[in-house]
């Protein structure tokens, strides 16, 4: 599925064809990505690319998860996806990385933009959450740009390098 959202910029559902643009963007990124991100530290070559994009089309198919790939100019910069969708309940966690050259200009808020309209419209979905850590400003301000209510905080919920970390959890309701 392809998702159009400028000429330039679209988001596709993620594909074997991503794997190697995938690990060089992650690689590419790293230093800024594992500040937040716990997975980029075991993301150590395309193999560990591999099984994840495999794993994705895995969820795809059963319905627990949809990832997408982000394509600018017809170059994957980033992924956006329902994280874990809870069918029986009508809600889905989302989350988003770009590449690091590519934050500051509006991408990711276009793209989670349409991740809503998908859970909302397409999925049937309820509710939508977003959970990111509390020094992660750009994510935050991603959330709330979109409408999203901070409900609260989980304290010391994630570790990432070796420290725990704090996540504010936001939610959209289906209007």
């Amino acid at each position: 599925m392809i998702h159009r959202i400028t000429p330039d910029l679209h988001i596709e559902t993620l594909d074997q064809k991503h794997v190697r643009t995938l690990w060089l963007a992650v690689d590419d990124s790293r230093s800024s990505l594992c500040t937040w991100l716990p997975w980029v530290d075991s993301t150590l070559s395309r193999d560990d690319t591999e099984v994840f994009v495999t794993a994705a089309r895995t969820e795809r198919r059963l319905g627990t998860a949809w990832h997408f790939a982000i394509i600018e100019s017809q170059t994957l910069i980033g992924t956006c996806s329902f994280n874990r969708i809870v069918k029986e309940h009508r809600w889905a966690s989302l989350g988003y990385w770009l590449h690091q050259q590519h934050v500051g200009k509006g991408v990711m808020t276009r793209c989670v933009a349409a991740l809503v309209d998908i859970g909302f419209s397409e999925l049937s979905l309820h509710r939508l959450e977003i959970r990111c850590a509390v020094g992660n400003r750009r994510s935050r301000a991603v959330a709330e740009r979109l409408g999203f209510e901070f409900e609260g905080c989980l304290r010391e919920c994630e570790w990432v390098n070796g420290q725990p970390l704090d996540h504010r959890v936001y939610s959209r309701l289906r209007q």
